[in-house]
């Protein structure tokens, strides 16, 4: 096809607008013949107005300009789909993209290598969505300044680019539900994500799956964020198996799902998260986090004293070189930490309270591995009523008393304790008597003391 798309509306071909929706939809899809599309000059568009018009044209190699500025809802949607042949993009000048604008405009496109330049700062939802899915042999990608990225912008929009090696900075600081969800997901030659994702507040699925199975990604971009929706970060960097260091996190209560597979199946990590600060999580918080990272071998430090529905189920399953888990809740949630130290090292150290119980399993503390708690901590122990009788005067009316330390004493039954900080002075000025303390500590690491 060759000529101007108009003159099918106006013989004279002056017509600048679109006048109705969905008016060239589908109008040249599966014309596997055409390579080069017609012009297409109009200016003011309607919604859907090119939706799927050159869809499935195996053969076209040549696109038309879009001079347009003034888009539509979904006025280029699948405008492009599966033109497997095409090379190029048209050039993009919109200062604005509505909602579904650019949504799958590119789907499919698997000699496409190179994105056209997105200068947009206001995009609408879904604006990107999809836009260059399954693009095979894309390299090089355009910056996205837009500091806002409202829900669903950039779903999908580079999904399974498995060519594609470097990714723009991504510098929004309000983005909206599963704004990045999916993004990069199976673009497995990216090596460098965004140095940070700016967002404090991220809300539901936002960044759900944005770099799973990225296999050659090497950093992790920093995640300041404290406000979480659920799922924020569900399966983010899952099977990103050359991912060595993961980020400090933050928050410091976790939604339901909102860390569940987010580093499972990285082989290759070892650190990086010193501590899960959280100390509220929702149901599935932790769900499978770190599921088969086989280089691991020291969780984070966990906060939260109260285990939620099924928060800690895998968390750690298959991490065969993790020897050392910290936590700090005090009791066990039946059916909510199922299998999550399975096939962990067969020994090591597991550091919790005094009061935890010490159930043994897959689903509690791994076999053979040694229990530490903390000591009690040293206490004032009333030793007795002292007079002038009973001591060595220093100086006028002060009188030293002595006990020796490591002396064993037996305080009511309770335990033994041991002296920890004789000799004292006591200064009785006009009294005669006065009660004084001796410092006592536990003989026993493990003994927990009541009431002291």
């Amino acid at each position: 096809a060759h000529g101007n798309i108009m003159s099918l509306l106006d013989e004279s071909m002056l017509r600048k607008d679109i006048p109705t929706e969905y008016c060239f939809k589908a109008l040249f899809r599966y014309c596997d013949a055409m390579t080069t599309a017609p012009e297409m000059p109009a200016e003011d568009l309607k919604p859907s107005c090119y939706r799927l018009a050159f869809s499935d044209c195996s053969g076209l190699i040549i696109p038309p300009n879009l001079p347009a500025q003034d888009l539509q809802e979904s006025c280029y949607r699948s405008m492009f789909q599966n033109c497997v042949k095409l090379q190029e993009c048209p050039e993009i000048t919109s200062p604005e993209v509505p909602e579904y604008a650019y949504a799958l405009m590119f789907k499919g496109c698997s000699s496409l290598k190179e994105t056209p330049a997105l200068y947009s700062t206001n995009i609408g939802e879904h604006a990107y969505d999809s836009m260059f899915y399954e693009c095979t042999s894309l390299k090089n990608v355009t910056a996205l300044p837009a500091m806002t990225v409202p829900a669903g912008a950039y779903n999908y929009m580079f999904y399974g680019c498995s060519a594609l090696e470097n990714c723009p900075q991504l510098p929004a600081t309000e983005i909206g539900a599963n704004a990045y969800s999916y993004m990069f997901r199976g673009c497995s030659s990216l090596k460098n994500a965004p140095a940070i994702l700016p967002a404090m507040i991220v809300p539901s699925a936002a960044y759900c799956q944005m770099f799973c199975q990225c296999s050659a990604l090497e950093n992790c971009p920093q995640l300041p964020a404290t406000d979480l929706g659920v799922q924020c970060y569900r399966a983010m960097f899952q099977l990103c198996t050359s991912l060595k260091t993961a980020t400090p996190l933050f928050a410091t209560t976790v939604p339901a799902s909102g860390y569940m597979y987010m580093f499972a199946g990285c082989s290759a990590l070892t650190g990086g998260i010193e501590e899960l600060p959280a100390t509220e999580i929702g149901a599935n918080a932790y769900e499978s986090m770190f599921m088969n990272d086989t280089s691991l071998t020291k969780a984070p430090a966990m906060k939260f004293t109260t285990i939620a529905t099924d928060s800690l189920d895998n968390t750690f399953d298959g991490c065969t070189h993790l020897n050392e888990i910290e936590v700090n809740f005090s009791s066990w949630k039946s059916g909510s930490t199922g299998n999550w130290v399975r096939n962990v090292a067969a020994s090591g150290t597991f550091k919790c309270p005094a009061d935890l119980p010490e159930t043994r399993g897959n689903n509690n503390i791994p076999t053979n591995w040694t229990i530490e708690k903390p000591a009690p901590p040293p206490f004032n122990l009333l030793v007795s009523y002292v007079n002038k009788d009973d001591g060595r005067q220093l100086a006028a009316d002060t009188w030293f008393y002595e006990t020796t330390v490591g002396t064993v004493i037996n305080a009511e039954a309770i335990n033994d304790y041991r002296c920890i900080n004789t000799p004292h002075t006591v200064d009785l000025q006009d009294a005669a008597e006065e009660r004084f303390f001796f410092e006592y500590e536990p003989v026993q690491n493990d003994i927990k003391i009541q009431g002291c």
